[in-house]
């Protein structure tokens, strides 16, 4: 009973971080108010649980909440940060293809990691992921998706600065049509 309310806690807390690093990316290479970025985190976290909880409720299936999911995240980032929508599109997809990719990849490769180190080192016969184990993957896995969208804050300022927005015209060594 207590690991399921620390589970849940760590879990609150790895999702929050991920919101403020989201906030630092999209901050980066778009424009957006002091409320503004404040209000980013608080409608972020308050509405990806709230879309996460009710999923929980009423048995939604998982294609249908990540969608609902990135679609309040862009709306979050058309609503509240400011011109420039050809970018805010590029932000947005780099972010949530990030986050995808990484929180994907090492959720598989952990739960892979665990069930055979359960089969071959611990013997057990059927092996499966309980509660804490779980737990675990969902909070390392998140924390992965931080660092790669920490890292890509760092790295990714010639795809976003470097690049023409203009349809059908290229300027520079990195130009892109739209």
């Amino acid at each position: 009973m207590i690991w399921d309310f620390v589970s849940i806690f760590i879990i609150i807390s790895c999702y929050l971080g991920y919101m403020c690093m989201a906030k630092k990316f999209c901050k980066g290479y778009l424009e957006i108010s002091q409320i503004g970025e404040k209000l980013f985190v608080v409608s972020g976290f308050f509405g990806g649980m709230s879309i996460h909880a009710v999923s929980k409720c009423l048995s939604v299936p998982n294609i249908a909440i990540t969608l609902l999911d990135h679609i309040f995240f862009v709306g979050l980032v058309f609503l509240l940060f400011w011109r420039n929508t050809e970018k805010k599109i590029l932000v947005f997809s780099v972010l949530i293809t990030i986050k995808t990719l990484v929180e994907n990849f090492c959720t598989s490769f952990l739960s892979c990691l665990i069930l055979f180190w359960l089969h071959t080192v611990r013997n057990v016969a059927v092996p499966f992921l309980g509660k804490v184990e779980t737990s675990l993957i969902i909070c390392i896995s998140l924390v992965m998706a931080i660092l790669a969208i920490y890292w890509a804050s760092k790295h990714l300022t010639s795809v976003f600065y470097c690049k023409s927005w203009h349809f059908g015209q290229e300027r520079g060594r990195y130009g892109i049509i739209l």
